[in-house]
Parts: C-alpha cells; sequence; structure tokens
C-alpha cells in the first residue's frame, strides 16, 4: 500500500491506475483497514500523496491496527469444506453454514450419546458455529479480537458483561462453492463438476443460536433512542440527522430500544404483514414484505413486543399444529409449563444483564447495537427434559458491534473531556432501554404466571387499521368458568348490543409436581354481527371490519395494571362474521407461589418490600444496588 501511494507521488499521471491498484489491495486487507480509513485515503491521495501517507503512518501506530494485524485464524481442518451460504443478516453480511469434523476426519453425526459410536469425537454439536463474511463485518472484528485476547477473565472495560457477548473463535480462511450461471446459448449438461467455482472467504466464526433448535423464536431488539451518531465510524453528520429523525417515529424514542427483526413470529402477528403491504401497493408481489415487516415491528412497544415472544396458541383441539406452529401431546410439558419456565429464564437474565451494565466503570460507546431474545418454538419438550436443559436452551445475548467500540481504563486515559462526555451520554442512553426491557419483562411475568385466582375475562374485538389506531368495534366481560359453547351478547362502548361471540371454557390440572397448578383453556370460536368501521374511499359496500379479539384475564372486577397480560388472536380480513377457533391458555400458579423472587435471588437483585417494584425509578435503584 505504502508503495502504491509513493508511486503516485512520483507519477502524477498515474492517478487511474493507482486508484486501481489500490481497490485491489483494499479488497484483499479489507479486514486490516476499516472503510473509514480507506475513505479518508482515497481523499488524501486524490490531492495530495504525501497527506495519504502520513495517514497511513497514523493508522499503522494506532491501537486498532495493532489488534487487527493479530486477528486469531481458526484450524482450517476443524470445519468441512466448501461451506454453504445459508442467508443475510438485518444489514449486507452473508452467512455461512459451518459444520464440525471429528478429530480424526470423519464427519460429525447427530445423536445423542457420541460414546457409544466407540471413537473420539468432539463435544460441540456438528453446527454450533455460523459464518459471518468477514469482508462485509470487518468494523466488528476489533470488538470481538479485543474480547478474545481477554478470555482468559472479564474484560477490564466491561467486566461481566462479557458473558453475554456472543462466544468468538476467530478467522476461518475457507472456500465457498457456487453455481456459475450458463450463457443464453449454452446448454446445461447437467455436469454439475464444469457448472462450479470455489471463491475465498475469510469467516469470523460466532455461536450458532440456530443449533439445537427446531425453530427458533428470537428477538432483535436495537438498544438506545439514539442508533447513530455524527462523524462516528463512518456516518456522516447528514446520514446521523437522518438517523435521529427516523428514530423519534420509532418505539426507540419512547422506550429507549425497538423490534429491527422477529425469527419465528407468531402467526398473530403475521396477519397483521399483509395489510402494511397493501398500503405500501405491493400488489400481493411480495416484493415489499420485508419493509412491511420493519414497518411494523418498529412501532410495537415491549408489552406487546413480549406478549407475541410468548404467544403459542396456534393449536387446535387435536394438539395438532397450525400454520407451522408448535405441536404437543401428553408426554410433553403444557403450553404455560413451557412458556413458564422459558419467560423465568429470560427474566433472570435480562435482571443480571442490567445489574452488569450498573456495575460498568468504563462507560461505553455501543451505537446501534443489539439485544437477542430466544427460544426453541418449534417443539413444546418431553417431560424426560429436565428444567434445567430448558433454561440452558434461552437465549439472551447482545450483538451487533459494528459502529461500537469496547473501552477500557488504557483507552479512556486518551480521550478528551468533550469524548468523555460524549462515552458517558451514549452509555446511559444504552443502560437506560436495557432497564426498561428488563422492568417489562418482570411485569409481564409477575401479570402472567404469579395469579392463584383468575376470575374473570374480558374479550374486547377490534378492527384492524394500517394508519391510525384501530377501532374498538365491542366486547363483552365474563365470569371465568367451564362451560361448553355459549353464545355471548356483545355490547359497544356506549352500551349498545350487537352481535355475540361464541367461545367454550375448560380447566386443565397440572401434575403434582409442576410448578404451576393448572390452566384454563378458552376457546374463542368466533363472533357474529360485528359493526362495520371501515370506511372506503370508493364507496365499495363490500369493504368490512378487519376483525380480531383480545383476551384480557382478570382476578377481581376492578384489576388494572400497567402491563396486563393479554392475548390476541388473528386478523380476520374484510369479516364482519369472523370464524378464528383458537384456544388461549391462562395459567393459575400455586398459593404463595414465588416464582418470581426465585429469579430475582437467582440474578442476586437486592430484596425490597414487594416482589416487584412499582415504579422504574425504584427497579433502575435496585439494579444499582
Amino acid at each position: 500500500l505504502r508503495g502504491t501511494i509513493q508511486q503516485d507521488s512520483s507519477n502524477s499521471a498515474s492517478y487511474c491506475t493507482t486508484q486501481e491498484q489500490l481497490e485491489s489491495i483494499f479488497c484483499e486487507a479489507s479486514y486490516l483497514i476499516p472503510s473509514t480509513t480507506r475513505l479518508k485515503m482515497n481523499e488524501k491521495l486524490d490531492k495530495d500523496a504525501d497527506a495519504a501517507e502520513s495517514l497511513l503512518d497514523e493508522f499503522l501506530e494506532g491501537d486498532e491496527y495493532a489488534i487487527k494485524r493479530q486477528l486469531t485464524f481458526v484450524d482450517e481442518d476443524l470445519f468441512e469444506t466448501p461451506v454453504k451460504r445459508i442467508g443475510v443478516s438485518g444489514g449486507t453480511a452473508p452467512f455461512f453454514l459451518l459444520k464440525l469434523k471429528r478429530k480424526n476426519g470423519e464427519d460429525v453425526e447427530t445423536v445423542e450419546n457420541d460414546k457409544e459410536l466407540g471413537y473420539d469425537v468432539l463435544i460441540e454439536s456438528p453446527t454450533k458455529y455460523i459464518g459471518k463474511d468477514l469482508s462485509r463485518a470487518e468494523d466488528e472484528v476489533d470488538f470481538y479480537e479485543r474480547m478474545l485476547q481477554n478470555s482468559s477473565g472479564h474484560h477490564k472495560g466491561i467486566g461481566s458483561l462479557c458473558d453475554f457477548v456472543f462466544p468468538y473463535l476467530g478467522i476461518l480462511q475457507t472456500t465457498e462453492e457456487k453455481e456459475i450461471s450458463v450463457s443464453g446459448g449454452e446448454e446445461n449438461t447437467g455436469d454439475n463438476d464444469e457448472k462450479r467455482e470455489k471463491d475465498n472467504l475469510k469467516l469470523m466464526v460466532l455461536e450458532n443460536l440456530f443449533d439445537g433448535k427446531k425453530k427458533l423464536r428470537l428477538l432483535d431488539l436495537k438498544i438506545g433512542s439514539h442508533t447513530a451518531a455524527a462523524n462516528w465510524q463512518g456516518k456522516s453528520r447528514m446520514r446521523a440527522w437522518k438517523q435521529r429523525i427516523f428514530d423519534s417515529f420509532t418505539n426507540s424514542a419512547r422506550e429507549g430500544y425497538r423490534l429491527e427483526g422477529f425469527d419465528g413470529a407468531p402467526a398473530a402477528l403475521n396477519s397483521l404483514v399483509p395489510f402494511l403491504q397493501e398500503l405500501l401497493m405491493d400488489n400481493g408481489k411480495g416484493k415489499l414484505e420485508k419493509k412491511a415487516r420493519r414497518l411494523l415491528y418498529q412501532q410495537i412497544e415491549g408489552t406487546r413486543i413480549f406478549m407475541h415472544l410468548l404467544d403459542l396458541h396456534m393449536l387446535n383441539s387435536q394438539g395438532k399444529a397450525e400454520e407451522n406452529e408448535v405441536a404437543v401431546s401428553d408426554e410433553m410439558y403444557d403450553v404455560d409449563e413451557y412458556l413458564e419456565i422459558t419467560m423465568h429464564q429470560i427474566v433472570t437474565l435480562l435482571t443480571k444483564l442490567a445489574m452488569a451494565c450498573h456495575k460498568v466503570t468504563i462507560p461505553q460507546k455501543w451505537i446501534g447495537s443489539s439485544l437477542a431474545i430466544g427460544y426453541d418454538c418449534g417443539e413444546i419438550p418431553t417431560r424426560s427434559k429436565s428444567e434445567e436443559e430448558i433454561r440452558n436452551s434461552v437465549i439472551v445475548r447482545i450483538f451487533d458491534w459494528g459502529r461500537s467500540e469496547l473501552n477500557d481504563p488504557d483507552r479512556m486515559k486518551k480521550l478528551s473531556a468533550i469524548e468523555v462526555k460524549d462515552r458517558k451520554f451514549f452509555w446511559e442512553e444504552y443502560k437506560k432501554g436495557i432497564d426498561t426491557i428488563s422492568y417489562i419483562a418482570s411485569h409481564k411475568y409477575l401479570e402472567r404466571f404469579c395469579c392463584s385466582s383468575w376470575k374473570y375475562i374480558t374479550f374486547s374485538i377490534f378492527d384492524n387499521d394500517a394508519l391510525t389506531e384501530d377501532d374498538y368495534l365491542c366486547g363483552a366481560k365474563i365470569i371465568l368458568q367451564e362451560t361448553d359453547d355459549l353464545k355471548c351478547p356483545l355490547m359497544t362502548r356506549r352500551g349498545r348490543a350487537t352481535g355475540f361471540l361464541l367461545y367454550s371454557i375448560k380447566w386443565k390440572e397440572f401434575d403434582e409436581g409442576s410448578r404451576l397448578k393448572g390452566a384454563w383453556k378458552v376457546n374463542v370460536k368466533g363472533a357474529r354481527n360485528l359493526p362495520n368501521k371501515d370506511c372506503s374511499f370508493t364507496c365499495n359496500s363490500a369493504e368490512t371490519s378487519d376483525s380480531y379479539v383480545v383476551l384480557r384475564p382478570a382476578p377481581d372486577v376492578f384489576h388494572d395494571c400497567k402491563y396486563p397480560f393479554e392475548q390476541v388472536s388473528t386478523v380476520k380480513h374484510n369479516d364482519d362474521n369472523p370464524d378464528w377457533n383458537e384456544t388461549f391458555s391462562i395459567p393459575v400458579c400455586h398459593e404463595g407461589g414465588e416464582h418470581l423472587k426465585g429469579a430475582f435471588d437467582t440474578a442476586g437483585l437486592e430484596h425490597r418490600d414487594g416482589v416487584i417494584s412499582t415504579s422504574k425509578n425504584d427497579w433502575v435503584e435496585r439494579l444499582k444496588a
């Protein structure tokens, strides 16, 4: 690189040639030289080659290059080659499926007990790791390498937060097998060997969250009320300003985080996407589905995020899966038993994460980083699987370090007073987001799994509107008791009778050793003669309400809380007589159950009067203590 710059300095007419050489060098060493440095070097070279060389010297003497030139490379013989591309992340970085080999070179078998095979094997699952294209993740490698070089203990900058970062092995040099497209006049002979080529790759080897999961349900929560900063990691002042305007229209501005992605989303949430596609004039082609999903996700508030996370209600009376949802049988945990253990572990881990953030004494600047919360929603485990195994499969991780720095005491000493103030501001914003998530999660667990005597259910039917707030159509409040198929009259807010709801309720007692006493199973069959609140600009009389029902149980008539236990059905498009036939479950705990207190005890949270804080400020004080 230095030689190319000096060549340009001695011959100004060779600028175009030098640019081509620079691009070639940058492509080969993209993981060593960050994009911001490359852009600056190109700008300098256009005007002053000596200034470009000075910029190169400055970079080579810096801490970032000192880390990157000592990249950790993984033994290529650990993984099979070539690797297979499996998809693209929320950004532009492709991911590749990695498969471990046996120590003796044979493939790893997917078996429960490898010792029965009679020879030495790796302990890890064959698909425990995943590869991320380094050329598209060059801004992250510095963060992971700094973490890896402190693997002997917690990083002195972030302490126990290290436990929540994705495990990183290093860089794998491998190849990808790609199909070569056949030209228009050439016939495809079916000879695969002649139609394939191999590309050399450098991959970051990270933990594979999908490993061992039949169907992963995963939240991608982008943390912070500001997801961009001017002149930071290649973000110009104008682009940062535009991003802040965008942030102000999302849940980032309201609660300090937003839902950026949702793998394995439930049917009720998926049923909302077509309405936004129609609004974006997608015309059923599906080209704007990804944009419609992001638009939908980024508006959802925390209480609804956790409601959708725990939504496994799409089961019919025979326990068979509908719309690719989970199936259950008598040999398995009940859905509520499984969800209670899962949510209990999520609350425990989120509380630990929030406490770890408050213990950090060196402020970090993590712009646009994310929090992953997930579990396996594809299969309810059998009772042979222990509670500990279920807990170990729950995911709470922090990731996405493309615009983040890993600060430590040595780096802090080199920062100016303004830069230190800047780090403190963004670290406070990050902590606020994590605090709010842990606070809402605790309340959602409390409202759903800590009631021993539900007395009433409120059914509220709404008309879904993509642009405005959903219209309330009608509803009813009933006493919670076993009953066969019944018709319940529905009333508008003004007390006018309008149609009726069809439902039935059954009680299910759980086994004696269960953490829960049992659950009410409420089957909402449908509704009839709903009022029409949709107004058509074309005066189309065939256009009717897009109805869905919300269930909210209560222990008493006047029960009210900030984060209520709610469940929602799928949306039925243009239907005033919808048929849902969806069964919702309302768990009942044992008298005096203190499972939430147990989660806080495991996390090491300070005891106060009352199990959970009534205000967020009190919750934050407990986390700090």
